[in-house]
């Protein structure tokens, strides 16, 4: 619509403009809409889940026997009260209302879904269940900001009723499904590839870190030193407040904090500032370019490494590890540092209950294997192949998610018409 003028073979109606031969109707005129059992009946639940961003769905009754996972029958749930209207079946249509309001989900088997859960039975003839599941997914933001404010976030069954949903002819939901079925299938295609290439990943790090797989052409002999053996400098980012020292002013200088630091990567969302004042004031916590930085407090031992464009920059309560960069390739301990064998050596050393930590006077005595340096290099060099790799890939999901979203916008709007 431009200027306010509704084109040829478009209608205004309560929720915008839309083709001439699309209906506009509420949830709950094309599905009864029940929400699941409460209180929830199952002695020793199992859980069960399609995918993993999609929150969790009680399996229709289930206990153990001698170690093995048994699904009870509807009559046994039928005795404790369970109304039949909370048995669904495969294929089905369900939709979180409860913590992560407006995710919907399409059931992979048979489920008894509890009360933080809704299911669209009896579902219209003319309404295709995966065009109601993405129109579903086209209001998830909306039903969010529905939901009841508690101890967490609900949302009522009858708010769901109420929706205005539009409603193409049957034929063109089935296509527009198939469109975006056909992008997802995509996308889940990578996550999986991306999946594989993950695990290749910690394979290839058990391997040669450890000095189990040696690189061709490599074979000296590989040293076992204490960290503190290697280093030039290691010791805390400013421990203290600074939020008083936090500045938006052109020469302000980055701090990096705990929730910036990502394994051999980092996370610039939020990133602070302090006055370049305070950075003077705290030059010990000034970082190069090579230093190792290490989550100190909460995630322990998420390490990455600074890069050229960080050089100079201040932070907080991490653990600064600079290495002797003539025997030393810093790389190659950042990954080494995120492994799971040298993760293990650092929760011998972890203290605290609720919130772990490391201290740098521990780590300091860790030991370390210490392969030749152009060993180290070669290594570092294969492992940040593989994660260039899978930063490919990730790169191209996320296009693909973003195409994904501008063809829901268009295609469940009839903007754009599949005839």
């Amino acid at each position: 619509m431009k200027d306010g003028v509704i084109p040829d073979g478009y209608k205004l109606t309560e929720v915008g403009v839309i083709p001439c031969d699309w209906e506009v109707k509420r949830l709950g005129e094309v599905s009864e809409i029940n929400r699941g059992a409460s209180p929830r009946p199952i002695d020793s639940p199992k859980w069960y889940s399609t995918q993993s961003n999609v929150g969790w769905v009680r399996i229709a009754d289930v206990s153990e026997a001698n170690g093995k996972i048994l699904l009870k029958t509807k009559d046994y749930l039928s005795k404790q009260g369970i109304s039949q209207s909370r048995f669904i079946s495969q294929g089905s249509l369900i939709m979180s209302i409860c913590a992560t309001v407006g995710l919907p989900i399409i059931t992979g088997i048979e489920v008894c879904i509890h009360d933080g859960f809704v299911g669209f039975d009896k579902i219209s003839k003319d309404i295709d269940l995966e065009f109601l599941f993405y129109t579903l997914k086209e209001l998830e933001k909306s039903f969010k900001s529905a939901g009841q404010v508690g101890s967490q976030s609900n949302l009522n069954s009858e708010i769901i009723r109420q929706y205005f949903i539009t409603i193409p002819p049957l034929p063109e939901q089935k296509r527009i499904a198939k469109a975006l079925s056909d992008i997802d299938e995509l996308i889940t295609a990578l996550d999986k590839l991306i999946t594989k290439k993950r695990y290749l990943k910690q394979g290839a790090m058990q391997q040669l870190l450890t000095g189990k797989t040696r690189l061709p052409g490599f074979t000296g002999a590989w040293d076992v030193k204490e960290i503190k053996e290697l280093t030039l400098q290691l010791t805390n980012g400013f421990v203290g407040q600074a939020t008083q020292h936090y500045t938006n002013s052109n020469d302000g200088v980055f701090y990096i904090q705990g929730f910036n630091v990502e394994e051999n990567s980092f996370n610039l969302t939020g990133i602070k500032k302090v006055t370049s004042e305070f950075h003077r004031r705290n030059s010990r916590s000034s970082l190069r370019e090579g230093d190792l930085l290490t989550i100190q407090t909460g995630e322990v031992g998420i390490t990455t490494i600074v890069p050229k464009k960080l050089e100079g920059s201040n932070c907080h309560a991490l653990i600064i590890t600079r290495f002797k960069q003539e025997i030393i390739f810093p790389k190659f301990y950042s990954y080494y540092f995120n492994s799971s064998f040298y993760r293990n050596q650092l929760k011998e050393i972890e203290t605290g209950t609720t919130m772990k930590h490391i201290n740098v006077r521990d780590m300091a005595i860790l030991q370390v294997l210490i392969p030749p340096l152009p060993e180290q290099k070669a290594i570092a060099q294969i492992l940040t192949k593989m994660d260039e790799e899978i930063e490919a890939l990730e790169k191209k999901r996320d296009k693909y998610k973003k195409i994904k979203q501008g063809m829901m916008s268009v295609l469940l709007t009839g903007r754009i018409r599949l005839m």
